[in-house]
Protein backbone atom coordinates (compact mmCIF):
# COMPACT_ATOMS: atom_id res chain seq x y z
CA UNK A 1 0.00 0.00 0.00
CA UNK A 2 1.37 3.39 -1.01
CA UNK A 3 -0.04 6.89 -1.10
CA UNK A 4 0.12 8.44 -4.55
CA UNK A 5 -0.90 11.66 -6.20
CA UNK A 6 -3.62 11.09 -8.73
CA UNK A 7 -6.01 12.95 -10.95
CA UNK A 8 -9.48 11.95 -12.08
CA UNK A 9 -10.44 12.91 -15.61
CA UNK A 10 -13.41 12.07 -17.81
CA UNK A 11 -11.64 9.08 -19.36
CA UNK A 12 -10.07 7.62 -16.22
CA UNK A 13 -7.89 8.05 -13.18
CA UNK A 14 -4.21 8.87 -13.70
CA UNK A 15 -1.15 8.26 -11.55
CA UNK A 16 2.24 9.84 -12.25
CA UNK A 17 5.40 8.12 -11.10
CA UNK A 18 8.52 10.24 -10.92
CA UNK A 19 12.15 9.19 -10.98
CA UNK A 20 11.79 7.87 -14.54
CA UNK A 21 10.03 4.73 -13.38
CA UNK A 22 12.51 3.88 -10.64
CA UNK A 23 9.98 4.16 -7.81
CA UNK A 24 8.95 0.95 -6.10
CA UNK A 25 5.35 1.41 -7.26
CA UNK A 26 6.32 1.78 -10.92
CA UNK A 27 8.59 -1.26 -10.75
CA UNK A 28 5.81 -3.38 -9.22
CA UNK A 29 3.31 -2.20 -11.85
CA UNK A 30 5.80 -3.07 -14.61
CA UNK A 31 5.80 -6.66 -13.30
CA UNK A 32 2.06 -6.85 -12.64
CA UNK A 33 -0.32 -4.13 -13.91
CA UNK A 34 -3.26 -5.31 -11.77
CA UNK A 35 -3.71 -2.75 -9.01
CA UNK A 36 -6.19 -1.74 -6.36
CA UNK A 37 -7.12 1.87 -5.74
CA UNK A 38 -8.75 2.96 -2.50
CA UNK A 39 -10.55 6.27 -2.39
CA UNK A 40 -12.10 6.85 1.00
CA UNK A 41 -13.65 3.55 2.01
CA UNK A 42 -14.17 2.28 -1.57
CA UNK A 43 -11.77 -0.19 -3.16
CA UNK A 44 -11.46 -0.48 -6.95
CA UNK A 45 -9.83 -3.40 -8.83
CA UNK A 46 -8.05 -1.80 -11.81
CA UNK A 47 -5.36 -2.24 -14.46
CA UNK A 48 -2.51 0.26 -14.84
CA UNK A 49 -1.73 1.15 -18.46
CA UNK A 50 1.30 3.22 -19.41
CA UNK A 51 0.28 6.39 -21.28
CA UNK A 52 2.51 7.17 -24.24
CA UNK A 53 0.26 9.46 -26.29
CA UNK A 54 1.82 12.92 -26.00
CA UNK A 55 -1.49 14.80 -26.34
CA UNK A 56 -2.99 12.79 -23.50
CA UNK A 57 0.16 13.24 -21.38
CA UNK A 58 0.01 17.02 -21.85
CA UNK A 59 -3.68 17.17 -20.86
CA UNK A 60 -3.04 15.13 -17.72
CA UNK A 61 0.05 17.20 -16.89
CA UNK A 62 -2.04 20.38 -17.03
CA UNK A 63 -4.65 18.84 -14.73
CA UNK A 64 -1.89 17.78 -12.29
CA UNK A 65 -0.45 21.30 -12.33
CA UNK A 66 -3.84 22.79 -11.53
CA UNK A 67 -4.70 20.29 -8.78
CA UNK A 68 -1.31 20.26 -7.04
CA UNK A 69 -0.39 23.90 -7.73
CA UNK A 70 2.73 23.01 -9.73
CA UNK A 71 4.46 25.88 -11.45
CA UNK A 72 6.57 25.16 -14.52
CA UNK A 73 6.60 22.51 -17.20
CA UNK A 74 9.79 21.18 -15.58
CA UNK A 75 7.58 19.82 -12.78
CA UNK A 76 6.30 17.03 -15.06
CA UNK A 77 9.24 16.07 -17.28
CA UNK A 78 10.46 12.50 -16.86
CA UNK A 79 7.51 10.88 -15.17
CA UNK A 80 5.81 7.70 -16.20
CA UNK A 81 2.10 8.27 -16.51
CA UNK A 82 -0.42 5.49 -15.94
CA UNK A 83 -4.13 5.38 -16.64
CA UNK A 84 -6.04 3.16 -14.25
CA UNK A 85 -8.93 1.43 -15.98
CA UNK A 86 -11.41 -1.32 -15.23
CA UNK A 87 -10.06 -4.85 -15.42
Amino acid sequence: SVNLWGIGMADGFYIASGEGGKSGWAQRVARDPLVRLRIGDKLFELRAELVTDETQRLAVAEAYKDKYDLEAEEDFPDVLLYRLSKR
